[in-house]
């Protein structure tokens, strides 16, 4: 159910808009007169309320038009609680504007109530004499989140009145200008990844080029359209990556002695380049040589960025033919007959290449002819897949040129497929099987040892591992030892190889008390607080953090360990004076510790509103007493240490360890 702030919206004194209606003219109160008992006092503000059969739909990939029960189309209803009605102030219907605001490419509107409504609607007016309005959002071929906004007349500004064929809205008052009271709702079509699932080839002409200083035309443009398995384009990679690779593939026929690639001023055998809305661009240039040429295109479905390595493979393959002329010579195969062999259940492409006749040239099997189980031909004579079986194939295929009238030959080829090779033993995974929290706690001063575990891979391992508390180390066996000398709670990167020099990693955390024995004699830190000091724009109901650089002890943390104060309006970031103080707040209503170093509370302004916790556009000042101790009993750090942080001079409050300050945003986030 959609929640929202009503804000009205003067729109003019007088509308009338054209639309189906039933009803008649207005009539009479039940009371002769005044309000009808079914219409609330025009003192009370309209409420809008939402509601839908489905607030998600799947991609109308059939193009199926709006229905009730379609699995494609949603019934959205919008109920107020204002009822049209009789009398001098309330007329006989109410009217309700629908449209759609975002996501427009992603479903349209129809009204199923009103009378020669077309599908595709995306703004309507219709009426209502009960409140209650029913319309139909039906989903397209294109995910995203349509965005429904309805306005309504404010019944205290506004009257409405049906008469047959239109609807008339006029102003209450006279002067008063007729505004408008909004509410939105989403519904969600379709399930995009934004993961690569295919890549599409679309060229800028025919697919043939002509060999260079030959006079004809030597490139050809390329986009490569990735899209995800929903059929959306993916997203635009990040700033500075690219997310396509392509590069020209060596094949016994193929006429890539000089051809190039080129894209982004690069130029070679191979080119990254970078999608934008799902299209990455680059040129194809022929060389000097005719024959056939074959572009391997990819990305990487894993992280939609090729610079880094491809890890999950998304890729597609096209040929172009390159001719020295153009119908001067007789049409024939220039691809030997033996293929280039092929591996059972091992990726495989090669491409067939044509001279003469007209091309570009199409390819085809010739009937009762058949490729090898897993093997596939494209019309531009590329044939890929991944074979099944193995040994030694022949089959038969025909080439036609694009002549007026066409040339064709057929010609026997054959592949010799080698079985796949024996599989090796499948090595598990390597991976540390010690937990985040599964070491256990130390004691300053007292001696430690915990035993690192791992799984996987091939024994022996090798343990390393940084960060660890001062005192302790670890011994290439996974033994953590030693005496820990200072307390708190330590994040360690563990590093764990295996005997073929497999390596996997973990962060864990160790926690080391402070011993009874006072030999912890360092005083704790604050590391940062949230806000920072002189932080603008802090949301109205932020909550303060305060986060220490080592274990506390939270008995000694308690709501009176934080003063909060806000400042006069004439007060900035920069004051520091205690005359500058407007209000002392009530004491946090509680301190909640997360891992015994980082404590959070929420001190209330009583003159808030809106449910906030501080007044938009005031500074406050947060200023912490010397109460906290670590786990060691040591007392949190004074301001006048060098070696303590603290944000500001403090002046409130006795003896305090850290005042900062933040003003909290002029605008609702």
């Amino acid at each position: 159910m959609a929640k929202g702030i009503f804000r009205g919206l003067a729109l003019g004194v007088a509308t009338s808009l054209l639309v189906a209606c039933g009803g008649g003219g207005g009539g009479g109160g039940s009371d002769g007169g005044g309000n009808s008992p079914l219409v609330p006092n025009p003192a009370e503000t309209m409420k809008l309320t939402f509601s839908a059969d489905r607030t998600s739909l799947p991609l109308n990939i059939a193009g199926d038009a709006a229905a009730i029960g379609s699995p494609y189309t949603s019934t959205i209803n919008l109920r107020s609680n204002y009822v049209a009605g009789g009398g001098t102030e309330g007329g006989n219907c109410w009217s309700a504007e629908f449209n759609i605001i975002g996501g427009a490419a992603s479903g349209f509107l129809v009204p199923p109530l009103l009378a020669g409504a077309t599908s595709g609607s995306t703004t309507f007016f219709t009426s209502s004499s009960s409140g209650n309005w029913n319309v139909l959002l039906t989903s397209t071929a294109n995910a995203g989140t349509v965005t429904i906004e309805v306005a309504v007349p404010n019944p205290d500004t506004a009257t409405v009145t049906c008469n047959d064929d239109k609807i008339e809205i006029g102003a209450r008052f006279a002067g008063t200008p007729i505004s408008y009271i909004r509410e939105q709702f989403q519904v969600a079509v379709g399930q995009a990844t934004g993961k690569a699932s295919q890549i599409r080839i679309n060229k800028d002409a025919q697919n043939f080029l002509e060999t260079q200083n030959s006079g004809g035309t030597t490139q050809l443009i390329v986009q490569a359209q990735v899209l995800d398995e929903a059929g959306q384009v993916v997203p635009d990679p990040a700033s500075g990556t690219r997310n396509l690779y392509a590069s020209i593939v060596e094949t016994p026929e193929a006429a890539d002695d000089d051809a190039l690639l080129r894209a982004s001023g690069a130029s070679g055998k191979w080119v990254l380049a970078r999608s934008t809305n799902g299209q990455a661009q680059f040129t194809l240039v022929s060389g000097t040589a005719p024959g056939g040429l074959l572009v391997e295109i990819l990305t990487d479905r894993f992280d939609n960025n090729v610079d880094n390595g491809i890890t999950e493979p998304v890729r597609n393959y096209y040929s172009v033919s390159v001719g020295a002329s153009v119908g001067q010579e007789a049409l024939a195969v220039s691809t030997a007959t033996d293929l280039p062999s092929a591996e059972e259940e091992k990726s495989y492409a090669t491409i067939l290449a044509a001279t003469g006749g007209v091309p570009p040239y199409k390819w085809e099997r010739v009937a009762g002819s058949s490729l090898p189980s897993g093997l596939s031909l494209s019309t531009d004579g590329v044939i890929t897949g991944t074979p099944f079986v193995d040994g030694l194939f022949r089959f038969a295929l025909r080439v036609t040129d694009s002549a007026t009238s066409p040339q064709s030959v057929m010609k026997e080829f054959s592949i010799a497929i080698a079985a796949a090779p024996e599989e090796e033993p499948v090595i598990p995974l390597l991976a540390v099987e010690t937990k985040k929290d599964g070491l256990p706690t130390g004691t300053i001063n007292q001696p430690y040892v915990a035993l690192l575990t791992a799984s996987g891979g091939t024994v022996p391992y090798t343990w390393s591992a940084a960060s660890l508390p001062t005192g302790l180390s670890v011994s290439a066996e996974g033994v953590v030892s030693g005496t820990p000398t200072v307390g708190g709670t330590f994040d360690v990167a563990l590093t764990v190889k295996d005997a073929d020099s497999r390596v996997a990693n973990r962060i864990v955390t160790i926690k080391i008390q402070g011993g009874g024995s006072g030999t912890d004699e360092t005083p704790p830190k604050v590391s940062f607080t949230i806000p920072a000091h002189g932080a603008r724009d802090v949301s109205p109901n932020a909550v303060i953090t305060v986060v220490f650089n080592e274990a506390m002890d939270p008995d000694s943390i308690v709501p009176a360990s934080f003063a909060v104060y806000r400042l006069k309006n004439t007060a900035t970031l920069d004051s520091t004076e205690s005359s500058d103080i407007d209000t002392t707040l009530p004491s946090a209503v509680e301190v909640i510790a997360n891992s015994d170093r980082r404590f959070t509370f929420s001190p209330d302004d009583p003159e808030a509103t809106n449910a906030n916790f501080f007044i938009q556009g005031r500074i406050y000042r947060v200023v912490m007493s010397t109460s906290p101790r670590d786990v060691a009993g040591n007392q949190i750090c004074k301001a006048d240490d060098p070696d303590c942080l603290a944000s500001a001079t403090p002046v409130v409050g006795s003896d305090p360890s850290l005042t900062f300050q933040f003003k909290v945003g002029d605008q609702l986030p």
